[in-house]
């Protein structure tokens, strides 16, 4: 139970609580399998029992039709100049690493970790399928992604989202693990169409 408790801490999510909730155990820092089970005192999420997170590598079928949903979306909400969405082409690029969940063989979600300087991150194409949302995987891989930053010895983690309401759910996430608004960073530029974040890590 130590140990997992320093994954927790890892992931900055471990916090008292009143009653029992569940206890994220995590195998691994880029490639792991999530389990949960019950532990009074630490109020985490409970992720499904199968479900399971893995670095991957842009070949599967499965990944290349989520990540094209997610592109005609972001182009649905947001005018083409401001979409800053990445194609699958650029999320190969060797600062960027990739991450899919899975429940079983049915893809549940991805997300990406981009590489600005020696100590700032970016978050890239966070995304889950409309029918598997409300399961926990978005939730899942923005954990991997900041235990990842941190293992990296980044300081801050940013991201750019949309300002449309239909982003609502994903700002919400995102202040549930401690994001704040900040200003544009990297090459970004103050828009009405995005939204900019950060964890100080």
């Amino acid at each position: 139970m130590r140990a997992e408790l320093e994954q927790l801490r890892l992931f900055g999510l471990g916090r008292p609580a009143r009653s029992g909730c569940a206890l994220m155990r995590h195998s691994g820092s880029d490639a792991a399998t999530a389990r949960a089970s019950v532990e009074p005192g630490w109020g985490v999420f409970l992720i499904p029992f199968a479900m399971r997170i893995e670095i991957d590598d842009l070949t599967r079928p499965q990944v290349h039709a989520l990540l094209q949903e997610h592109l005609d979306h972001m182009y649905e909400l947001s005018p083409p100049e401001q979409v800053f969405a990445l194609d699958l082409t650029r999320l190969r690029a060797p600062d960027i690493t990739f991450w899919t969940v899975w429940d079983a063989d049915r893809l549940m979600g991805c997300g990406a970790l981009k590489h600005l300087t020696p100590t700032q991150g970016e978050i890239k194409s966070m995304r889950t399928p409309a029918a598997a949302r409300g399961r926990g995987a978005a939730r899942l891989v923005l954990m991997q992604i900041v235990a990842s930053a941190r293992q990296r010895g980044y300081t801050l983690l940013s991201l750019e989202t949309g300002s449309h309401p239909a982003f609502g759910a994903a700002h919400a996430l995102y202040r549930s693990q401690g994001f704040v608004l900040s200003g544009p960073f990297a090459d970004y530029e103050e828009n009405p169409h995005s939204v900019f974040m950060e964890l100080r890590l």
